[in-house]
């Protein structure tokens, strides 16, 4: 009779954390199944940004862009009432 030990080898891994050792993942292992987004996936249907988008956005917000500001919903609300090719877009 062959005993399990599947578990065993989870055990003798003490760097992983306790979801980890649920999944009965070791180090080198790669899990069957991959862990998903509890948000879901946020990119489904998402667009590419075009170069004419890219470059609208830059010409008003390409300074805070450069300085790593996060810009707010107001500044990006008011560059897409300005550039055209921005409309479709969210503020997000």
């Amino acid at each position: 009779m062959v005993e399990d030990n599947s578990d065993s080898d989870v055990d003798d891994h003490p760097e992983l954390d306790e979801d980890d050792r649920k999944q009965g993942k070791c180090s080198g292992q790669q899990a069957s199944v991959p862990k998903q987004s509890t948000k879901g996936n946020t990119n489904k249907g998402s667009k590419s940004w075009s170069k004419e988008e890219q470059e609208a956005v830059f010409r008003h917000l390409g300074q805070q862009i450069l300085t790593g500001k996060l810009p707010g919903k107001h500044q990006c609300e008011e560059v897409k009432r300005k550039e055209v090719i921005l409309h479709h877009r969210s503020w997000e």
